[in-house]
């Protein structure tokens, strides 16, 4: 990611701002609301419009994806970069069952039958210690967090390289929390998945990442690895998160 920043024709919303992930490597983008958090992960994927103006370039393997067509970058979305959003709710169809909705899905992104689509619906389910008749439910016959838990089944049904995760466990009770937290690590470790993990919640995040980011208003503010931000902290805003969490136990702010 080179100098991405969106703007519009008279504001700057979130200034210039490069990284790189490589495979295997986990990122953190701390901030509260309002930091440009979601506006970035949005950015990223190609997923903004008119009026905003995005500038600056993604590359994914020597593909810039602000010069792919529509139908490129379903596949790029889908095969290489995998979403995850705060609200899971808007991935699938209310009136449509989880599981047709998941092969669906699959068989769009890769060329398979109908029964092998399903049996790797199901097997994504059960990474996420939802059950096989989980498969044969409408999205409101499911809790939030198993919602949750089935979104990210069917991100990860697809095998994609960089899961970009957008307050992944906001709201979620602790075992589910848990769940999805320790399911993207295994996948770090063992397949060599490469995470962008955004989050306000500074004791996940450091959990999660190698390196942060630290949003304020958007703008990068201070950049490092976990171990040396939060030893030695520079910016006034990542003070604040460290304080919370001393007196609090917990590290946290308001949420996008």
């Amino acid at each position: 990611m080179n100098n991405l920043a969106v703007k519009t024709e008279t504001q700057t919303l979130l200034e210039p701002l490069s990284f790189r992930i490589q495979k295997g490597e986990s990122i953190g983008v701390l901030g509260e609301s309002g930091a440009g958090k979601t506006m970035l992960t949005m950015a990223l994927l190609q997923l903004l419009s008119s009026p905003l103006q995005v500038e600056g370039s993604v590359i994914v393997h020597d593909q810039d994806l602000g010069l792919l067509s529509n139908e490129q970058l379903r596949s790029v979305r889908g095969n290489t970069l995998g979403y995850v959003p705060q609200n899971v709710q808007a991935i699938f169809d209310p009136y449509r069952k989880i599981g047709v909705q998941m092969v669906e899905t699959i068989r769009a992104h890769e060329r398979t039958t109908k029964r092998e689509a399903k049996r790797t619906a199901i097997a994504s389910l059960r990474e996420v210690q939802l059950k096989d008749e989980h498969y044969h439910f409408f999205p409101f016959q499911l809790s939030g967090g198993m919602l949750q838990r089935a979104g990210i089944a069917l991100v990860f049904s697809l095998q994609p390289e960089l899961v970009i995760a957008d307050e992944p466990t906001t709201a979620l009770d602790e075992e589910t929390k848990t769940v999805i937290l320790e399911l993207l690590l295994r996948k770090q470790r063992e397949e060599g998945l490469s995470i962008l993990f955004v989050s306000h919640e500074i004791d996940v995040i450091k959990k999660m990442v190698t390196r942060i980011l630290v949003l304020e208003n958007g703008k990068c503010v201070e950049r490092g690895s976990v171990d040396q931000l939060m030893n030695e902290p520079s910016s006034d805003r990542l003070k604040s998160f460290l304080h919370y969490e001393a007196v609090l136990g917990r590290g946290a702010m308001k949420n996008d």
